[in-house]
């Protein structure tokens, strides 16, 4: 069990891994000052405010950030999203474009423009490279996936990965991801991981391995990793959350501000 490993590496053990959204958002290191982890909201909030005060530095770091994950991937072709996760992924490249055709037609910060543009472009090539890979679709109320919706698995357990914000009802996105991974890990009897920034999926699996009484750990193998607290981006360095063995990261002081 790998506690700590890049992602490059990570690929090279698992037969698949299934990527959140939340990590095309998180451009720094948690314990930075800055503490690059938003939504897709608040990341174009951020960049409205970058152009509104003509500053690059977050086009530039998100410029090289974005190019490195589609390299990442694209050298990878273990990693997968489910369609739930991309349609969101979607509705932020959406959101990007509005802000690269209003850069186009205001004719002003040119330099802003040319940085998202490229952003936009490595977005879209991940994107695209993400649908490809896509195997199936899962009906999402007759699947695993409705039962954690119905049962809210991702509210926290025994006090453990609860978030800033409390949100009563589980993403459906979320739980497809989760329900992928898991049924991935039955079928192919082999190592499954999921890749997030988010204390929801976590407690989806937590709470779906004690509900069965610990039966589903014997039966799949799947490990749920973090972007590393002080390392990432860097070599894209992740750190083990919990897997379906039981094991759950029990000092997570250092992710409370993760969303």
């Amino acid at each position: 069990m790998d506690k700590e490993i890049t992602l490059e590496e990570l690929a090279k053990k698992m037969h698949t891994i299934f990527v959140d959204g939340t990590i095309y958002y998180k451009d720094l290191p948690t314990s930075s000052l800055e503490n690059g982890t938003y939504s897709s909201e608040g990341l174009i909030a951020q960049y409205s405010k970058a152009i509104r005060f003509n500053e690059q530095g977050l086009f530039v770091r998100q410029e090289e950030y974005v190019e490195r994950i589609f390299w990442c991937m694209k050298n990878n072709e273990t990693i997968h999203s489910p369609p739930f996760i991309l349609n969101e992924y979607k509705y932020f490249i959406k959101l990007i474009k509005k802000q690269v055709l209003f850069l186009r037609d205001t004719k002003i910060r040119s330099h802003l423009l040319k940085s998202l543009e490229k952003i936009l472009e490595s977005h879209q090539m991940i994107l695209h490279l993400l649908t490809d890979r896509v195997q199936t679709e899962t009906d999402d109320k007759s699947s695993l996936a409705y039962f954690l919706l119905k049962n809210k698995f991702h509210k926290p357990c025994s006090g453990y990965f609860k978030k800033r914000r409390l949100i009563e009802e589980t993403s459906k996105a979320d739980a497809q991801l989760v329900s992928f991974a898991v049924d991935e890990a039955m079928i192919k009897h082999e190592p499954i991981a999921i890749l997030t920034n988010d204390f929801d999926i976590p407690n989806m699996l937590y709470n779906l391995v004690l509900s069965d009484g610990g039966k589903l750990g014997t039966e799949i193998d799947l490990s749920i990793y973090f972007p590393s607290y002080k390392l990432w981006p860097g070599n894209f360095d992740l750190e083990l959350i919990t897997n379906s063995k039981g094991y759950a990261l029990r000092d997570l002081k250092a992710y409370s501000r993760g969303v």
